[in-house]
């Protein structure tokens, strides 16, 4: 959980609330989860799927797998992990970052699907490589064995337990720690003095508006700034 933490500025993991236990659900019917999940306000949706092979996936949304079939959600701050190796696997394509399968059964994370599980059935799907890459190599199999694993007889690698949680989570407001702004007044030769700067355009994950037009109007003409700085933060 700490782990996961670090990984995923402005959630608190540790927090969680569970919210879907597939060994709590006889039916092992999908609109359970969909309907135990639903109140996502203030929070991100982390599902857990431990497989045969021993790995452990989660995949992590601000959106959510969405409520139709075949329909790809966009969401820029998907994530998907291998959690027994603490290996993090980049988003490549935010716009098909997770969705549900066309039969509505399977959740799925990228195109691929790039991993994908149905409840009702334990099948797991691994095609990762497509919309989710390791940034350690560019071998698929690799990539495949890293999140998914295998079995040795060749086996097909089945869905043992599956949970899913809501984890609180808060778009980060500070660009910059203390320490950094200390590190950057130092790097500029102390000239410019970032103890209290005044932010004039903050986009974050949310903003609707997300045009440079708007930027400009905001950090030019009436504040007649000295010097500008723009921070960016990935996730």
């Amino acid at each position: 959980m700490a782990w996961l933490d670090s990984q995923l500025p402005g959630a608190t993991v540790t927090e969680s609330k569970n919210c879907y236990d597939l060994s709590s659900d006889p039916n092992r019917d999908i609109d359970n989860l969909h309907e135990g999940c639903k109140e996502m306000e203030g929070h991100a949706l982390m599902v857990v799927a431990e497989l045969s092979s021993n790995k452990k996936v989660v995949g992590v949304s601000l959106r959510g797998f969405g409520s139709e079939g075949g329909v790809k959600v966009g969401d820029s701050f998907a994530n998907l992990f291998e959690a027994t190796e603490h290996k993090r696997f980049l988003l490549n394509e935010p716009v098909n970052a997770l969705g549900l399968s066309t039969d509505g059964k399977s959740m799925t994370f990228g195109r691929g699907p790039d991993f994908g599980v149905n409840i009702a059935s334990r099948h797991v799907e691994c095609n990762i490589g497509t919309s989710y890459v390791s940034p350690d190599t560019s071998s698929l199999r690799t990539m495949k064995d890293e999140l998914c694993g295998a079995h040795n007889d060749g086996s097909q690698v089945k869905l043992l337990r599956f949970e899913a949680w809501l984890v609180p989570f808060k778009i980060p407001t500070e660009s910059l720690t203390g320490d950094e702004q200390e590190w950057l007044s130092d790097t500029l030769g102390g000239k410019i003095d970032l103890g209290s700067p005044k932010a004039c355009y903050s986009m974050d994950y949310f903003t609707a508006d997300k045009s440079t037009k708007k930027l400009r109007e905001a950090c030019a003409g009436p504040l007649k700034p000295d010097a500008m700085m723009v921070t960016v933060s990935t996730l």
